[in-house]
């Protein structure tokens, strides 16, 4: 089973997120996901996470789905985090301030949608 480590994100709030920023618009469902990817890279861009986070489909274990903001896979062709060599703290926090996370809401590890 593939999981992947880090905070959900809601595809609404990534895409007013990326219109409010004038990184795309709505229009479309071209648009739309199109906003999404530029609010997804900004992200990644304040944080200062380089190429070491994706953006990837997840489901909880209520079974909704969402995106996930992840920055570990079991997986590790994923990228260079893995259960075993989990990302710093200070990249944690520093996603976690970007996507404007409360206090008490702390990554986790999640069920692939498409493994």
């Amino acid at each position: 089973m593939l999981l992947h480590f880090g905070f959900l994100v809601d595809e609404d709030w990534l895409v007013r997120r990326g219109v409010a920023l004038r990184l795309g618009n709505n229009k479309t469902t071209e648009d739309r996901y199109y906003t999404i990817g530029q609010s997804v890279l900004d992200i990644m861009m304040k944080a200062r996470l380089g190429d070491q986070c994706n953006i990837r489909r997840v489901v909880t274990k209520q079974g909704n789905d969402y995106w996930c903001m992840a920055l570990a896979s079991n997986d590790p062709r994923e990228g260079m985090y893995t259960p075993h060599n989990m990302p710093p703290q200070e990249q944690l926090d520093r996603l976690k301030e970007v996507l404007m996370k409360k206090d008490h809401i702390k990554p986790q590890w999640y069920k692939a949608k498409y493994p």
